[in-house]
Order: structure tokens, then sequence, then C-alpha cells
């Protein structure tokens, strides 16, 4: 029987070591393609 459960990935909670936890967070952020939002940013509407 196959196991339909679904777990959303958990988000990395910072213990500290930043670099550590950084690398975690691009990780997961470029999984789900939101990493270009955080580099490029969110154009306003006027």
């Amino acid at each position: 029987m196959a196991d339909n459960s679904f777990l959303p990935p958990q988000v990395p909670k910072f213990d500290g070591h930043y670099d550590h936890w950084s690398m975690l967070m691009q990780n997961l952020l470029e999984s789900k393609e939101f990493w270009s939002v955080v580099e490029q940013g969110v154009m306003a509407l006027p």
C-alpha cells in the first residue's frame, strides 16, 4: 500500500550559526524557485 502522506519541507531554524543557516535557507529557497526574489527583490506597483 502506498503512503500518501505529505510532509512539507521544514524551514531551517536559526541556531546562532549564520553561515550554516544561510546556506540551508538558500538551498530551500532555490529548490522552491524563490531565490530570485531574494536576489532581485519585488517590483512595487505604482
